[in-house]
């Protein structure tokens, strides 16, 4: 048997999940499975101490992005992870000083402009 991507782990969490009614989880099923073999790019941004770094940590299942403690910055370029056919980027944080997230917000701009 295959292993499973993270997009199947998805869709068994969604489809075990109560709190959703039948039509919710028809919904999540169609949208996930048409992901399934599509290259997604996601940009994580976020006050720093927010948790950017933890959640990417969470959908690997182990420590793969360098965590800060407390409110002080960890994360201070854009970093690229890849899990299956997802690429995540893990920004710095937003809220360390006015020229800090001007400089912040002009690379995460950047690497939207980006093409790949």
């Amino acid at each position: 048997m295959k292993n499973k991507n993270i997009f199947d782990k998805l869709i068994e969490r969604f489809q075990n999940d109560r709190s959703l009614s039948d039509k919710d989880k028809a919904t999540v099923f169609k949208n996930l499975t048409s992901l399934k073999d599509t290259k997604v790019n996601i940009l994580i941004t976020g006050a720093t101490g927010s948790g950017k770094s933890s959640t990417i940590n969470a959908l690997f299942d182990f420590d793969k992005a360098k965590v800060g403690t407390g409110v002080d910055p960890e994360t201070m370029s854009i970093s690229k992870y890849e899990l299956d056919n997802i690429v995540l980027f893990d920004s710095p944080g937003l809220g360390d000083g006015k020229d800090a997230d001007l400089r912040h917000a002009k690379n995460i701009i950047e690497k939207l402009l980006e093409k790949k």
